[in-house]
């Protein structure tokens, strides 16, 4: 039988097809071991870099804050559907993407649902003093 014919590799293929690796059973449980180290690895990384956005996300806040010419003490004291504090959000949103659970606790909001409705209608009709201290519209004189 020459090893191109059809069913020598069929029967090759089927050979190989069987399990879910090939090798001998100390090889599989290696396998598995490397692979929970990694889990865990990745574990470890996920949540370390979830600290870091968030501190990113911090520092962008303050920065904004700045510009609003507010401070964070303000956040638990205003109203959770305040003007400026939607703007505030509106204005992460644009620059790095946090999250609307994130904001919505961070910025004292409602809800992560009513930061994703009035973060939208906000966006579609911004308050131009707000928008210009937060930079928010392409046209400056807006």
């Amino acid at each position: 039988m020459h090893e191109n014919d059809p069913a020598r590799k069929a029967l090759k293929f089927d050979q190989m097809s069987k399990g879910w690796v090939i090798g001998s059973r100390q090889f599989k449980q290696d396998l598995i071991e490397a692979h929970k180290v990694m889990l865990a690895t990745r574990a470890v990384l996920a949540a370390d870099m979830k600290e870091v956005r968030e501190a990113q996300w911090l520092g962008v806040m303050k920065e904004l804050l700045t510009h609003l010419g507010r401070s964070a003490g303000e956040l638990p004291t205003s109203g959770k559907s305040a003007d400026w504090k939607i703007a505030l959000a509106v204005a992460m949103k644009a620059r790095i993407m946090a999250t609307h659970r994130w904001l919505a606790n961070n910025l004292h909001l409602d809800n992560m649902y009513e930061v994703s409705r009035r973060a939208s209608a906000r966006r579609q009709r911004p308050e131009p003093k707000l928008a210009r201290k937060l930079r928010l519209s392409p046209n400056p004189k807006a």
